[in-house]
């Protein structure tokens, strides 16, 4: 075959000559320059540089480049370095592949030396399937106690007396519980480190924690007696915000999670259908829930679209774009009288005492309302959520309907405002 058969002029000629007939043909077409160079030209006109050449009687190819970024004369250059390496009996190909390993090995070793335990945290709580109150959670429990003892260590060099200072700290100040949820968040950014070959053992104690404090599991205040919760919804209907006191009858009509309800939006409630749809990310199980509306409750919340208008958060708090907080709802509790004996998240346990123990609820329905918990056997999706509808779209009425009968209940001393007066 001829040498350098091509100038550059000829080549952009040929170039567009085998674009219109790899575009006709559908095909790929070869312009030719000697000694085995040649360009590939592609159906859309994009061109590429291959040095065809036989290594062990095994036909090759090497590819050099894209024309016309690589240029004819670079081409020519590039053709005749691998010339030279098969002459010398080494293989072009084999040889790039070695070098692209190397580079690939120099680059995981650099990013391994510059990986830190705050690195790892983020590409680990990164990878989590969790909503959006959980992650909030973790990310601020290791802002808090983990990544200003350890944040800037390299993951192999925390030792197991560096954990155990975080979480000695974290049992000076009473944080027993959270001792305890950041073992296991450490324990399993450790567990992703051992997977991604960062770190040879994990560092986080195991097991029980016996020679740490236990941590005594407290429920959430709340009121169980029937007979106490007409003094309470008569505080709250009197309470002079309308958007905190809305929030404490929601809360009571509706028994979700706190989390839930004070960032819930409008656009999550069809007051048609009676239906609030929670998003999958807000809930704990990572799962669209379904809660049915009440007449009374979308009475109410017809009423209220009248003072803050039906668009954004459903509460709004005084902060820029940002509903009100758990402790807004919790400390005008407080305000009314009921510290230590009703708090937000306490509306659950009264509204499924209650309703199973003097209204004679389903407790399936209840719970399905409640704890989000459905049969995964086999179901899913639509179904899923709307396990239980019916019964639960009537246990609401009822719920609310007796709710309504305590408000319309006369004034009498109950057994929680007689227990207050005596403190």
């Amino acid at each position: 075959m001829a040498i350098e058969v091509l100038t550059d002029k000829v080549l952009k000629q040929k170039v567009k000559e085998a674009a219109q007939k790899a575009a006709a043909k559908n095909t790929r077409v070869k312009v030719h320059d000697g000694n085995n160079l040649v360009l590939t030209v592609r159906q859309n006109g994009g061109a590429s540089w291959q040095f065809i050449y036989r290594f062990n009687n095994d036909r090759k190819v090497a590819t050099l480049g894209v024309w016309p970024d690589v240029t004819l004369k670079h081409a020519r250059t590039l053709a005749s370095e691998l010339r030279a390496l098969v002459s010398t009996g080494k293989d072009p190909v084999q040889k790039k592949r070695e070098e692209l390993k190397e580079k690939s090995k120099a680059k995981a070793e650099s990013e391994h030396n510059d990986m830190t335990v705050r690195k790892l945290f983020l590409v680990w709580l990164s990878k989590k399937r969790i909503s959006q109150v959980y992650h909030s959670n973790i990310l601020k429990a290791f802002t808090k106690d983990v990544l200003p003892e350890i944040g800037a260590m390299h993951p192999a060099q925390v030792q197991r007396k560096d954990i155990l200072k975080i979480l000695r700290n974290m049992e000076e100040r009473k944080a027993l519980a959270m001792l305890r949820k950041v073992r296991m968040f450490m324990a399993q950014m450790y567990e992703y480190a051992l997977d991604a070959e960062m770190v040879e053992h994990s560092p986080v104690p195991m097991g029980q924690l016996a020679s740490f404090m236990k941590h005594e599991k407290k429920h959430y205040p709340a009121i169980t007696n029937h007979a106490d919760v007409a003094g309470l919804i008569k505080q709250v209907v009197k309470y002079g915000k309308p958007i905190v006191r809305t929030a404490i009858i929601l809360s009571m009509h509706t028994f979700q999670r706190p989390s839930e309800l004070r960032k819930s939006k409008w656009e999550e409630f069809d007051l048609k259908k009676a239906k609030w749809t929670i998003p999958a990310e807000r809930t704990k199980k990572r799962r669209e829930h379904w809660v049915p509306l009440s007449p009374q409750v979308v009475a109410i919340l017809k009423a209220y679209q009248g003072v803050i208008g039906d668009t954004g958060w459903l509460f709004p708090g005084t902060r820029h774009d940002q509903p009100i907080s758990e402790g807004t709802i919790a400390g005008a509790i407080e305000e009314m009288g009921y510290k230590g004996i009703q708090t937000p998240h306490g509306f659950r346990a009264t509204a499924r005492t209650i309703m199973c123990e003097h209204l004679r609820i389903s407790k399936d329905a209840a719970e399905k309302q409640i704890a989000h918990e459905f049969d995964r056997s086999g179901n899913n999706g639509a179904y899923d959520r709307a396990e239980y509808w019916d019964d639960r779209v009537a246990m609401m009425a009822k719920w609310s309907s007796w709710l309504e009968e305590q408000d319309n209940k006369p004034d009498t001393p109950s057994e929680t405002a007689s227990a207050q007066s005596s403190l």
